[in-house]
């Protein structure tokens, strides 16, 4: 009995979150001060990828991933007044999709031309809105802060902890070390295994 109750007080500081998803418990959404800054940062962002990577520009193809969005857009999110989705797709031959914080959501034309059927695109599109909803970047920029160091990949080594090994070798590794979780453009991957839960 006295285990149970240790157990069920250290658990609860264990899955601690700070950022409550948008509509949570029927609230109002309201962007704190860094989150606009982290809008703004990614509206800084869009700009730079869509004169790089050059956007595939689709108009009837952006609607049907904006009807498919909006069908999977909690009802509560929408309530909220969360910030509304915007679906683009980038024209790169490789397997990727990444939400903004802002709501924009951008899929490769790599991921399309894979995608079987309408079931799997609504699943990747799904994950890539359960960043927005619930906030992942926001929660992973102030988790950041708290740890000695600010913004960094690879953690110290430490009881329990798995031993950071970095992929790859020579140059391009170290500036991966340097640059840390911004210059991979995803969620990491505590996130990544979050974007799948609505």
């Amino acid at each position: 009995m006295a285990s149970l109750l240790i157990t069920a007080s250290v658990l609860p500081g264990c899955a601690h979150r700070t950022v409550p998803p948008i509509g949570f418990a029927g609230t109002p959404f309201k962007p704190d001060a860094d989150e606009r800054r982290l809008w703004a940062e990614a509206e800084r962002e869009e700009e730079k990828l869509q004169t790089a990577a050059g956007l595939y520009g689709d108009p009837l193809l952006e609607a049907y991933l904006a009807r498919i969005g909006d069908r999977l857009t909690p009802g509560e999110v929408k309530q909220a007044g969360g910030p509304g989705f915007e679906f683009h797709v980038v024209r790169d031959p490789t397997l990727s999709a990444f939400a903004m914080p802002n709501g924009k959501v951008y899929v490769h034309t790599g991921l399309l031309a894979r995608v079987e059927d309408e079931a799997q695109l609504a699943m990747i599109l799904g994950h890539e809105i359960t960043h927005v909803t619930n906030r992942h970047a926001l929660q992973f920029q102030r988790d950041a802060r708290r740890r000695p160091g600010g913004h960094r990949r690879a953690q110290p080594d430490g009881p329990g902890r798995p031993r950071a090994r970095p992929q790859g070798r020579g140059p391009r590794r170290d500036q991966r070390l340097r640059a840390g979780p911004r210059a991979g453009g995803g969620h990491g991957r505590p996130a990544e295994a979050g974007g799948g839960r609505l």
